[in-house]
């Protein structure tokens, strides 16, 4: 039987080195103040190239405000920008900017290595186990 100590120390482990690999990124692309929870909506972004504010708000479950304070941040960032609808001008599109894609796809990268460099050790029958194990804890 496992210990319960033992799998959380490995799980917040597990999860500080994904977290390094968003700062190499910030490092990289120059932007120091690009937040872990930024990245994610980048993907979200980049997964839904026309999504609205009441979109992005159902599939994070927060209010429009909310969304608003963080398209602004990531607008200020340089990483989306807004483009109204042609037929409702109430509506606006959230829009990935060139560096918003850029981020993106080095986030990509940046997991593609880290899954190489700690997964390289293991057999193929371990990683497709570890990938099995980590689909039931996404639920996926």
């Amino acid at each position: 039987m496992y210990k319960k100590e033992e799998l959380t120390g490995l799980i917040i482990k597990f999860s500080n080195e994904l977290s390094k690999c968003n700062i190499d990124i910030s490092k990289e692309l120059g932007s120091y103040e690009m937040q872990i929870k930024q990245f994610h909506y980048l993907a979200l972004i980049e997964k839904n190239p026309n999504m609205t504010f009441s979109e992005l708000s159902e599939i994070l479950n927060i209010t429009k405000p909310s969304v608003t304070e963080i398209i602004n941040k990531l607008t200020k960032l340089g990483c989306v920008y807004r483009e109204q609808s042609s037929s409702d001008k109430r509506v606006f599109y959230i829009k990935l900017t060139e560096k918003g894609k850029k981020i993106v796809k080095l986030k990509e990268i940046s997991a593609g290595k880290f899954a190489e460099e700690r997964l390289g050790s293991l057999t193929d029958e371990e990683v497709g186990n570890f990938m099995e194990i980590l689909k039931k804890l996404l639920r996926e």
